[in-house]
């Protein structure tokens, strides 16, 4: 695909947003493409080192803030339909509902998912604490000449400490996952309010 085509695409996809901001954004890409072909690339070597259209696409979409889209200030292909408008006025009783108990769905699955994260850091807070104060019983041990008791203590300060270690790995991984997640699942309903055209 030539810079031309990529262009022309891409602005067909975007007929969703205001000119005003269709244009700048076509201007930017234009401009990337250029400075690549100026180092030497061909216009598709270009095109394919940007990414795909859809990728753009998704890129541009996650910038717009989500109240808009709902508001309908963003319309598929940029147009707000009266026979559409229509449509949504006599379904309202049916897709109000199901609108209500997906975003129900979802603020719950954030509250269960975050929850579960709180509770891994709590965890984590609790072994570090533990390893602590083991550390710091096995000196009445050693105090009272009770090596044992205190290499006991000490040991079990170790084990406390490679727990808090492996439970703060696991949970920033999560903690990491569940915001690409989150930032997904804004994308994906961004997606259903503008619509996409057939690839």
């Amino acid at each position: 695909m030539n810079k031309a085509e990529f262009l022309g695409e891409l602005a067909g996809r975007l007929t969703g947003l205001k000119p005003e901001e269709i244009a700048p954004r076509l201007a930017y890409y234009d401009e990337m493409i250029d400075a690549r072909v100026a180092y030497g690339m061909t216009e598709e070597e270009a095109v394919n080192e940007i990414g795909t259209v859809d990728s753009v696409v998704d890129l541009i979409m996650s910038e717009i803030p989500l109240s808009r889209l709902v508001t309908g200030e963003v319309m598929p292909g940029g147009k707000k339909s009266s026979g559409k408008l229509i449509l949504l006025l006599l379904t309202f009783p049916i897709w109000l509902p199901l609108i209500i108990v997906l975003f129900t769905l979802i603020i719950t699955f954030y509250i269960v998912i975050w929850t579960l994260v709180i509770i891994l850091f709590t965890v984590v807070l609790a072994f570090a604490v533990a390893a602590l104060g083991s550390l710091l019983l096995s000196v009445p041990f050693f105090a009272g000449g009770s090596f044992s008791g205190g290499g006991f203590m000490i040991g079990l300060a170790f084990i406390m400490l490679g727990l808090t270690i492996l439970m703060f790995n696991i949970s920033a991984l999560l903690t990491r996952g569940l915001i690409k997640l989150s930032k997904l699942i804004i994308l994906g309903i961004k997606n259903c309010f503008v619509g996409k055209k057939d690839r």
